[in-house]
């Protein structure tokens, strides 16, 4: 079933359900792990990509460090940082990242 709609600048937009064959459902939270990671890259190793990671995926500082940060509002960061890192991963809630030296 499915419905497409047009936005106000003309792009389709769709509404779709899908019915899934249970062996085709959500990963488990030990199979995301298997196929999603993500690290900073060795800054010895690549400082290129380094600088890259830094400088365009790595959020900061705000909080009591920048009070005027423009993510700032009433005080907190808007985006919920700084997250505690997970020991684990939970397929249950809102993302928040894992950290890896934990595990290993």
């Amino acid at each position: 079933m499915h419905t497409i709609e047009f936005q106000k600048r003309g792009l389709p937009h769709v509404h779709l359900l899908l019915f899934l064959h249970p062996d085709n459902k959500y990963p488990s939270s030990t199979d995301i792990d298997q196929i999603i990671s993500a690290e900073i890259p060795s800054h010895q190793d690549d400082p290129e990509l380094y600088r890259l990671v830094e400088k365009h995926m790595i959020r900061g500082p705000c909080g009591i460090l920048q009070p005027n940060s423009p993510c700032m509002k009433e005080g907190k960061c808007s985006h919920f940082y700084p997250k505690q890192f997970q020991p684990q991963t939970l397929d249950n809630k809102y993302p928040s990242s894992t950290d890896i030296d934990q595990i290993i």
